[in-house]
């Protein structure tokens, strides 16, 4: 099935046997187009990583399954799709994780069966060359991504009396692909998970991911799954409908999730991000710092004492400088510090008193209310040792009582 923009394009096309990438760039025929068996294109893609991609850039290509698989079963399209691959067909009579990556693939742009090529595919030879398919470090001009998924509950995913159990998977280039993460058993329909997110820590090229959301029972049925691009994943908590084996709604079956979507930072500059995401914290952090390299600074200044032997055998005690002697090496002024300093502990060479008990005030005060119907009085009472003094209070003649 080729949609209708692509097929339009098929007239102006011509194909012919492949004979090698060399002699294709030779021709550099844009409307010349070939096919190429699974078998054949995987090889090309072990070998010629770099040389397919260049072709696929001036030429179209197709990618069909073996005549060996009699059971109709298919290849993972996701690696002839590294090397940008314009088409791969499969068996759609089978309905197997393959055909569900593909129908995820072209889902969010509108079931038209077309979609753009990333732009880092298409760049010619330069400063960064070709595009590597297996490549294990950044590309250039390319942000990483960082995706963190928490399961947190399902709702109406089965009626059948089971523990049900999610498996999450990444798919995109060889360094982007991530297998099998397992969530412990939750009794359904509506099972509830309390456990940490699932953390894909670099994903190279995002616009190639499809994040794969899969639910099994106890019988390692599959009970809904879904796969979604990364590039249309939004963060925040989200609530994802389910699909069958067929890619099927559904219906009611979903789960609840929690999203975080990030760029990808190298491990040397994860704290130069955290002082700019969150300034304040990172300054407080380092004036409490500073206030303890204070504190030991104080304590190193100090000196201690020592025996040494005097000329007639009778030793002698001094005082051992720190290590600040030459008098340009002075204590510097201390400086201000926006935190209280923690209280300092004694030495064992100190000695003090007893501990005194704490002091409490000579009088305790208490307060008593007097409430009369014109006016309110708080008098205090001293209730050690005296008789509380209270004052008369002048009554206020009331608005009611004609004056005599």
């Amino acid at each position: 099935m080729v949609s209708g923009p692509l097929k339009e394009l098929l007239n102006y096309t011509t194909g012919i046997t492949f004979e090698g990438f060399a002699a294709a760039e030779k021709l550099n025929c844009s409307f010349y187009m070939s096919s190429f068996v699974e078998d054949k294109g995987q090889n090309f893609i072990k070998t010629q990583a770099r040389d397919f991609v260049k072709y696929t850039q001036r030429q179209n290509s197709r990618i069909y399954p073996n005549g060996s698989r009699i059971n109709s079963s298919n290849y993972m399209p996701q690696i002839f799709w590294n090397v940008g691959c314009q088409m791969v067909a499969l068996n759609y009579q089978t309905s197997d994780l393959p055909v569900q990556l593909n129908q995820a693939k072209y889902e969010f742009n509108g079931g038209t069966g077309f979609i753009q090529k990333p732009w880092v595919m298409m760049r010619e030879g330069g400063g960064a060359g070709i595009f590597n398919p297996f490549t294990q470090s950044k590309l250039e001009d390319v942000v990483p991504a960082r995706l963190s998924i928490k399961i947190i509950s399902g709702s109406f995913l089965t009626d059948k009396r089971t523990n049900c159990i999610v498996e999450a998977e990444m798919y995109g280039l060889p360094a982007d692909t991530v297998r099998h993460k397992y969530t412990k058993k939750a009794a359904a329909p509506h099972p509830f998970w309390n456990e940490p997110p699932f953390t894909f820590k670099r994903i190279l090229l995002p616009e190639l991911a499809i994040l794969r959301i899969a639910v099994f029972d106890d019988d390692r049925e599959l009970v809904g799954q879904r796969c979604l691009p990364v590039s249309h994943i939004r963060p925040g908590f989200r609530y994802i409908p389910l699909r069958d084996k067929h890619n099927q709604p559904l219906p009611m079956a979903m789960l609840f999730v929690n999203i975080k979507v990030e760029d990808w930072v190298p491990n040397e500059m994860e704290d130069v991000v955290a002082m700019l995401m969150d300034p304040i914290s990172f300054a407080t952090k380092a004036l409490e710092e500073l206030a303890k390299g204070d504190d030991l600074d104080d304590l190193g200044e100090e000196g201690t004492e020592v025996d040494n032997p005097g000329t007639d055998g009778v030793p002698q005690t001094t005082l051992k400088p720190s290590g600040r002697t030459d008098p340009d090496q002075r204590r510097r002024p201390r400086r201000p510090s926006l935190l209280p300093r923690p209280p300092r502990t004694c030495s064992p060479l100190q000695t003090r008193g007893p501990p005194r008990p704490p002091r409490f005030p000579r009088y305790l005060l208490r307060r008593t209310c007097r409430i009369s119907r014109t006016r309110y009085r708080v008098s205090t009472e001293r209730v050690r040792g005296r008789p509380p003094s209270l004052s008369r209070s002048t009554r206020r003649p009331s608005r009611n009582r004609r004056s005599s």
